[in-house]
């Protein structure tokens, strides 16, 4: 059966990753996305087990350029931050989020153009992993990395690449 992968290509970009890792009580970011050229993002959270008592939060924040200016949570129009809360040791071992939305939700009138994921645990530690994606280009189909490169970089994350 062949699989045409050239429209998903043209729609996704995976711009920045945590990498799965034991993260001790605290915070732990991507890197700042441009959405200048997206008009949506995803955003996936991996929770692994959680140290009893533990939680695991995410979500994601914006800001006025890559190094972070005027960071804040991303809220919608309604005003509730885009967030996944009190993952907790009991129900949360073992699962995965995710987050989206749309550049829309952005504060463009006061200049927020960037997004990252943000992961927080509290009280024990937690292993986790996160992704975020940056959704359907608005100009011209999106520059992909190089695989090679990109499995070299990530060998914890294998990706399978169907032609």
């Amino acid at each position: 059966m062949a699989h045409n992968f050239d429209v998903l290509y043209t729609e996704v970009n995976q711009l920045h990753f945590i990498e799965p890792q034991s993260v001790a009580p605290g915070s732990i970011s991507t890197g700042w996305v441009d959405m200048k050229n997206f008009s949506r993002f995803c955003a996936k959270v991996n929770i692994g087990v959680i140290t009893v008592s533990g939680t695991v939060d995410a979500k994601i924040e914006q800001a006025q350029d890559g190094a972070g200016a005027g960071v804040k949570d991303l809220t919608d129009h309604a005003g509730t931050v885009l967030a996944l809360t009190q993952v907790a040791d009991v129900t949360g071992d073992n699962t995965q989020h995710t987050l989206e939305g749309t550049d829309e939700q952005l504060d463009t009138a006061n200049g927020y153009t960037h997004i990252r994921l943000t992961v927080t645990t509290a009280v024990a530690a937690a292993l986790i992993a996160g992704e975020l994606a940056a959704l359907v280009a608005r100009y011209e189909p999106v520059a992909q990395p190089n695989l090679t490169q990109r499995v070299v970089s990530h060998p914890v994350v294998p990706h399978t690449i169907f032609a």
